[in-house]
């Protein structure tokens, strides 16, 4: 079911990174990092309803030359950010394992997917016109983050299937089937929205506000030793902007909001499972306390985010044009989509070394008339980085 989506992104990846000239053993010599995410309804303490089940694998290299940088600047629309005042703009520095460098720099991620969408019950076989589809897509994705210190800025290119060939009822069905052996039996995957290609483009950012605005002091960011990306920094609190434009043929929507986080010691990025800041330097013995806090650099914080979205289109609750005709979702649906939709997620991450480990609770309000397809679900997300030899 991956095969297409597979293939086609892994020529995709062999020409951006083919025609920057990149060895292949200067990925592997990188800082990088492997995160895996699973995200249930059930872990936010709700039943299957609407969004009930995602999980996404993606790998992350700590590489850039002068293509990538070209790539990211127009994918991304870094163009138009960079005529941003200069209080406001990124210093083109990103942060590497240890502090930042002085250099622009950024990482190019891989990432394997798959979620899935139901009404509030599974157990009529009928479809329901009167609530959200069954509905499921398998994807990969190549991405290219720039980061910076005022101004970050990722792009994601998706490649994906909504539709039977997603395998989403053989997930669900098994998952059932295994490890939740009480829930019901999903009965009606044989109305779930038909086989449809997808591909999209997802543009994100990250927004540090300066330290003075018009000559306000403004606390952006406060850190024990001076903010500068650095493991004893000890980062207590940061507050970040954040956007999104995603543009594809499942989703068009753009958003906004903001996350502060409050902890000790935590990585500067302002994403929980990008590259963290932190690394491990293996020559050192712990003999005391401290020492041991050195070497393996314990850190946490707790955030709270808000997002407002706008969304044009949503494929997963007004189904493609593969749905027409036929007696398909177009033909039958009774449910108005709601154009502005809002996001609460609250949690926390914590990190030894390069291992981390992220929970989130996310809220979302009605997604279509009337009142249905509220999302109530839990997200945990564990990933490994590790220091290339490159950077030691």
């Amino acid at each position: 079911m991956f095969s297409r989506p597979l293939g086609a992104a892994s020529a995709l990846v062999a020409a951006m990174l083919g025609s920057a000239r990149l060895p292949a053993q200067s990925i592997w010599q990188s800082d990088r990092s492997v995160a895996l995410t699973a995200e249930n309804d059930a872990f936010g303490g709700s039943s299957d309803s609407s969004y009930t089940n995602g999980i996404r694998t993606r790998w992350a290299f700590m590489s850039w030359n002068k293509r990538l940088n070209q790539v990211a600047s127009v994918l991304s629309l870094r163009g138009l950010l960079d005529k941003i005042p200069p209080e406001f703009a990124s210093d083109r520095t990103c942060s590497l394992v240890g502090g930042r460098s002085d250099r622009p720099c950024g990482f190019v991620s891989f990432s394997v997917g798959q979620t899935m969408y139901t009404p509030s019950t599974l157990f009529d076989t009928l479809p329901r016109p009167t609530e959200r589809p069954y509905a499921g897509m398998a994807f990969v994705t190549l991405g290219i983050h720039k980061p910076g210190r005022r101004i970050s800025a990722s792009t994601e290119l998706l490649l994906g299937v909504i539709g039977p060939s997603s395998g989403a009822e053989a997930t669900q069905s098994l998952a059932h089937w295994t490890w939740s052996t009480t829930s019901e039996k999903p009965q009606g995957w044989r109305n779930q929205l038909r086989n449809r290609a997808q591909l999209g483009i997802i543009n994100s950012y990250a927004f540090r506000p300066p330290d003075h605005i018009a000559g306000i002091p403004f606390p952006g960011e406060f850190c024990l030793k001076g903010c500068d990306g650095a493991y004893k920094d000890g980062r207590v609190f940061d507050l970040t902007a954040t956007g999104e434009l995603a543009l594809g043929t499942h989703m068009r929507r753009a958003s906004a909001g903001y996350i502060g986080r409050l902890g000790i010691g935590f990585p500067d990025a302002p994403g929980v499972d990008l590259i963290p800041t932190t690394g491990i330097d293996p020559s050192r013995v712990a003999r005391t306390v401290w020492q041991w806090i050195e070497k393996y650099q314990p850190w946490f914080f707790v955030f709270y985010r808000q997002e407002g979205r706008h969304v044009w289109y949503n494929a997963f609750l007004e189904g493609t044009p593969a749905d027409v005709g036929g007696g398909g979702w177009r033909d039958i649906k009774s449910i108005s989509p709601r154009r502005n939709v809002g996001e609460t997620t609250r949690g926390f991450s914590v990190g030894v070394s390069a291992l981390i480990l992220t929970y989130q609770k996310v809220l979302r309000s009605t997604e279509y008339t009337t009142d249905g397809g509220r999302h109530t679900y839990g997200s945990f997300t564990v990933s490994l980085s590790t220091t290339g030899s490159a950077t030691r």
